[in-house]
């Protein structure tokens, strides 16, 4: 949850900035006091490249543990936030050391901004809708039965350590959704290894477990 949380402040920064951005240049009637827009621009806009860079160093981190192939979604999720790191970049130099380059700054602030979009509805957007699901749903595998969640443990060290080491398991801190999609993509690597049964229960185990 504070993750989700984190990734909606993220963008609503990204938002904030881009709005004060278009409150100076854009509009026809000029502003009471385009200073102060500018002055929070410039603060909330260091604000949101430090928070990417935090988020940055956390998925990084992450990648480097993985051995295996990621699905899409986490593929897409990589390959959005490793994307804004150039256009984070190139907006900074051309703000502070091209000027002729000025004009091309609200279009590069408005991409950084539907990219942060995309980035973070496919993780904090999609666990929020997975929690919205309620009980019942794969999303929700907490709510299996305690025969389910003993099944699971006895099985996550039988079947999971064909690919990987338990070591990875036990670094992992998932939520529900997010196991369900990574053991549904690791049964699918090596078809009837882990049937749908053995996968439910392994999801339920490792949505339970407390780090």
């Amino acid at each position: 949850m504070i993750s989700t949380i984190g990734g909606f402040l993220f963008l609503a920064l990204g938002i904030i900035v881009a709005w004060l951005m278009l409150e100076v240049i854009g509009r026809k009637d000029k502003v009471a006091n385009p200073a102060g827009y500018r002055l929070w621009h410039k603060r909330l806009g260091w604000a949101f490249i430090l928070l990417y860079l935090l988020f940055l160093s956390g998925m990084v981190l992450r990648l480097s543990g993985m051995s295996d192939e990621l699905d899409v979604r986490p593929f897409a999720h990589a390959l959005l936030g490793l994307l804004l790191f150039p256009l984070l970049t190139i907006k900074v130099l051309f703000a502070r050391r091209y000027k002729s380059f000025m004009g091309n700054l609200p279009t590069l602030g408005l991409i950084i901004v539907a990219t942060s979009f995309l980035l973070i509805m496919l993780t904090a957007g999609y666990d929020l809708i997975a929690v919205g699901q309620g009980p019942g749903t794969p999303a929700a595998a907490q709510s299996a039965g305690e025969d389910q969640v003993a099944e699971g443990k006895s099985l996550v060290p039988i079947k999971c350590t064909h690919c990987h080491s338990l070591d990875r398991v036990w670094a992992a801190d998932k939520t529900p959704a997010r196991w369900q999609s990574t053991v549904k993509t690791m049964a699918s690597k090596q078809p009837g290894w882990i049937n749908d049964d053995q996968a439910n229960a392994i999801i339920s185990f490792l949505s339970q477990r407390k780090k």
